[in-house]
């Protein structure tokens, strides 16, 4: 869509808020939804050229002032010289957070949907203005990582491995991991190599497949892609990805699919807390799950079991953990293998286990794992 310049009407009031809606506008909504317009999507801010306009012919504050002084109030009239911004709305809502196929949000969702709002170069200012007068609160991503932590769900770019996004981050994050560890005495440093951990100041996805040249992840995501694969195998979720892929005129590429993972999140069923770059492991033997799964009804002690890395089943990392204020408990989002969360349900039906989908997460600086419940988020 296309909108005036928020400066001339600066600052803006948010009329009163009303859980009634009228049925003149009701009407229109319903009529808007059922005739909805084909060229919706279309905005004239994929124009480069349309861009560096408004860019060019943005009136100065001084400008604005000027022409405040010759009116009768501080809020102006739009003119056919002043700019027409075009911006782009895209709506966070329901479909985002809540899925079949992960559980409900640990808590309210509602402080995750809203708008996002993509405007021109040089706009920024102007609409922020706006709206932090208008009443909007303000966050950085590191409090929007948080707030979606809190609620169970991971947070682009930091919880989506096999982006570009996700790749820059990682570096960074593995650099200063690296420097902050280097600058320790010897003599306090964790010895990662004792420890059996490999990759301690990242989260080595490429190297789950076992075939680490050219390995390149990426995530399976959809409820639909996802319940075919679980419940039909591989051939059917590449008839249901070509079948979507052709909807849309695209071709579907050439995958492997040890390389594809799913979006999880952990939880903890006993004490501590996991940490970044922690590793998941599978849980195969029963003897040692109905250890866990006893000790978690019949006694409130914490329960540790060393893990040697030889002969387990590492099926994922965690990108982001911590203590959750929602659960109250140890918790932790990142991705695993769709090959390692199959082998899972598996074991899971053969065994006949009451508590699915339990894996063992160790921190990258202990050598102590930690019996949690996994879940796939869609």
């Amino acid at each position: 869509m296309t909108v005036q310049d928020p400066r001339l009407k600066f600052p803006q009031k948010v009329p009163p808020r009303t859980n009634t809606v009228a049925p003149e506008a009701d009407i229109r909504i319903n009529h808007i939804v059922n005739q909805w317009p084909q060229d919706v999507a279309f905005s004239d801010i994929w124009e480069a050229s349309a861009r560096e306009h408004v860019l060019e012919n943005k009136p100065t504050e001084h400008a604005l002032n000027k022409r405040r002084e010759k009116s009768a109030t501080s809020k102006l009239e739009p003119t056919s010289n002043d700019s027409q911004i075009p911006i782009i709305l895209i709506q966070r809502g329901n479909t985002t957070f809540h899925g079949l196929t992960s559980q409900n949000p640990l808590s309210n969702a509602e402080v995750l949907e809203g708008w996002t709002l993509i405007l021109p170069r040089g706009w920024g200012n102007a609409f922020w203005k706006s709206f932090v007068f208008a009443g909007a609160r303000t966050g950085g991503f590191e409090n929007i990582r948080q707030m979606q932590f809190e609620s169970g769900f991971g947070c682009y770019p930091f919880d989506f491995p096999g982006t570009k996004a996700y790749e820059n981050f990682r570096a960074q994050l593995k650099k200063s991991l690296e420097i902050e560890w280097s600058q320790k005495p010897p003599a306090k440093r964790v010895n990662h190599t004792k420890l059996g951990v490999d990759h301690p100041f990242e989260a080595a996805f490429e190297y789950l497949g076992g075939n680490v040249e050219d390995t390149k992840c990426w995530l399976l995501q959809g409820e639909r892609l996802i319940s075919t694969f679980l419940d039909g195998g591989e051939a059917q979720m590449r008839l249901a990805m070509e079948t979507m892929l052709s909807k849309r005129g695209i071709q579907c590429p050439q995958f492997r699919l040890e390389d594809a993972l799913f979006k999880v999140r952990v939880t903890y069923l006993d004490r501590r807390k996991p940490m970044v770059n922690a590793m998941v492991y599978l849980v195969e033997d029963q003897k040692e799950y109905n250890s866990y799964a006893s000790h978690q009804k019949a006694s409130k002690k914490s329960v540790a079991q060393n893990i040697y890395t030889h002969g387990r089943k590492h099926i994922g990392y965690l990108t982001n953990g911590g203590f959750s204020l929602t659960t109250g408990c140890g918790f932790g989002v990142g991705a695993c293998t769709i090959t390692g969360v199959r082998a899972m349900r598996d074991i899971d039906q053969r065994q006949k286990r009451k508590v699915k989908m339990m894996v063992l997460v160790q921190n990258p600086n202990s050598v102590e794992g930690w019996p949690a419940q996994l879940e796939i988020l869609g």
